[in-house]
């Protein structure tokens, strides 16, 4: 049994199929960013000697991260649609 080629998968997805698949790995790569600067802003937080001051401003940071972080969730989980084309884009 033949493999289908990555051409010819992409050949077979319309253009609003192949949209949402650069929507969405733009998405997770972004996602993937938003995550790393959580870990970040985490790792400053623990680190010993910092200021009250600091402390404030790498708090906020993060509410303001998690907040990116749920709305580009949704957005990402919107684009990937309903159950059957979620197998599709997969």
């Amino acid at each position: 049994m033949k493999k289908d080629s990555a051409t010819d998968l992409l050949g077979s997805l319309s253009e609003d199929e192949l949209q949402r698949i650069v929507m969405l790995k733009s998405g997770l790569e972004d996602l993937n960013l938003i995550l790393q600067e959580i870990e970040d802003t985490y790792n400053r937080l623990a680190e010993i000697g910092i200021s009250e001051y600091e402390k404030k401003n790498q708090k906020l940071r993060l509410l303001t991260l998690e907040k990116y972080l749920l709305d580009l969730n949704e957005k990402v989980n919107s684009a990937m649609g309903k159950p059957d084309e979620k197998s599709k884009l997969s």
